[in-house]
């Protein structure tokens, strides 16, 4: 059984990129575009590693944030055990 990866990030085609280059590793990937949708994910898919993209204050993009808190500051990556 593969290792399972939840991408996260609100650009669909860094989640295309990433989702394609990691299933040719021989990973399970699942991907999603909001913080909501990635909460959901997590507790129905069960992953080992999730990677995402969030704002300066650690919100991902369907949060609400001014402008200025919005900026795609770093990647976060979440390792089970």
């Amino acid at each position: 059984m593969s290792e399972k990866i939840l991408v996260v990030d609100d650009d669909e085609k860094i989640c295309q990129i990433l989702s394609l280059y990691l299933r040719s590793k021989g990973y399970e990937v699942f991907t999603c575009q909001s913080g909501s949708k990635a909460i959901t994910s997590f507790e129905e898919f069960s992953p080992d590693l999730v990677g995402c993209y969030a704002s300066r204050d650690g919100r991902l993009g369907d949060t609400q944030t001014n402008s200025k808190d919005q900026q795609r500051t770093g990647d976060h990556a979440y390792r089970k055990g």
